[in-house]
């Protein structure tokens, strides 16, 4: 449930439309995005995911409050390519923690620059999560948006887009040392393991609209987890909630 959580939340935020910012375009910006979260999961021992056999249990191993929202800041960098091609980079930070992620992705504008037909645009990101010890998390996004630009009074461009996204997730554990107050007298291969890896597919929707003015680039979205319950290898089933995302950006086209 931690690793889910996480995910969703360092990956929630798309704010790009279908379009690029053109063959020699650049763009940088500053995000920041607000992610729903959860106090406690269900899960269960028996295997029966639809039933009620589900009990409440707490997964966040804080040392305050249980967070209920997360807030990520994050910097983006995006280069435009030829043939409708961008790179990008963001550099991603989980507020009042320790956690950080780094994000490499790519989008393909494959249909764009028509008067009428909306633009459409395939993006593919691997997001890397760090600053827990022994954790190991990675997730990689399948992004397929949509988006028309309209001009207004000739200076200021409005840009609705919609994404329909899938995720991949998959997380596991460096060995991990247990009760070290046994150490005199249990030996530590006794008392070292690590948690299997995990794989688990989240499906997403998010709505934004973005404002270009000159350099200048403003964007908001909102983006829908409906939850899910899932069945996986080494682990008692477990569902994850429905969850909400709010995205912002400044930033600066060239």
């Amino acid at each position: 449930m931690l690793a889910s959580e996480l995910t969703l939340a360092l990956t929630s935020s798309l704010l790009t439309p279908g379009s690029t910012t053109g063959h020699s375009g650049f763009d940088i910006a500053l995000e920041g995005a607000y992610a729903g979260t959860h106090v406690d999961a269900v899960g269960s021992a028996s295997g029966d995911v639809g039933g009620s056999t589900f009990a409440p249990r707490n997964f966040w191993p804080t040392r305050g409050l249980t967070p209920h929202e997360l807030f990520v800041p994050a910097i983006r960098i995006r280069k435009a390519l030829p043939f409708s091609f961008e790179l990008g980079a963001r550099f991603k930070y989980v507020a009042q923690s320790a956690l950080y992620a780094g994000q490499l992705e790519t989008k393909w504008a494959f249909f764009e620059g028509d008067k009428v037909v909306p633009d459409f645009a395939l993006r593919i990101a691997y997001t890397r999560i760090s600053g827990v010890r022994t954790l190991n998390l990675g997730a990689t996004d399948f992004d397929f948006v949509v988006s028309k630009r309209w001009g207004v009074l000739g200076v200021v461009s409005l840009t609705p887009y919609g994404a329909l996204r899938f995720t991949y997730m998959r997380a596991s554990s460096d060995a991990i040392v247990f009760f070290p107050e046994t150490g005199a007298t249990v030996s530590e291969d006794v008392r070292t393991a690590s948690f299997p890896s995990l794989s688990s597919t989240f499906f997403r929707s998010t709505l934004g609209v973005r404002m270009t003015a000159y350099a200048l680039s403003l964007a908001a979205e909102i983006t829908h987890f409906g939850g899910g319950a899932y069945e996986p290898d080494h682990y008692a089933p477990f569902r994850v909630k429905p969850s909400l995302a709010g995205s912002f950006r400044l930033g600066f086209e060239f």
